[in-house]
């Protein structure tokens, strides 16, 4: 299973994609392992020296090559869980009409972006 998650920063405006690929997929409410790239690739050319994508920038392909996801699947919603090779881990919520948000920090408790997901590629 793969997934395309835009990425969009707090006024919507289009930020990029975090790109997944799993060799399986989570059965009922279960949780698979996978990899994922960020692609920081904005709307606009200015917002590529807004705070967020200078944020993000580390943890483009580019920069930092692929990241462990784990994503676990509870009723519609998803929750991915990605181990960077830097720090800190990033958290994204997916809830069952397709929108969510990305967490990044040390409690997972501020959004710092919005993420809406794109149907899934088999």
């Amino acid at each position: 299973m793969s997934a395309a998650l835009a990425i969009q920063n707090l006024d919507r405006e289009h930020l990029g994609f975090v790109l997944t690929h799993f060799d399986g997929e989570p059965d009922g409410d279960g949780v698979c392992e996978g990899v994922c790239v960020f692609q920081i690739l904005p709307k606009r050319s200015d917002l590529f020296d807004s705070p967020l994508a200078q944020a993000l920038f580390p943890y483009h392909f580019r920069a930092s090559g692929e990241h462990l996801v784990r994503l676990t699947k509870h009723g519609g919603a998803y929750l991915y869980e990605i181990s960077p090779k830097i720090q800190p881990h990033i958290r994204i919520e997916i809830s069952a009409d397709g929108g969510g948000q990305l967490l990044q920090s040390s409690d997972f408790t501020r959004p710092i972006a919005y993420v809406v997901s794109t149907k899934k590629v088999a």
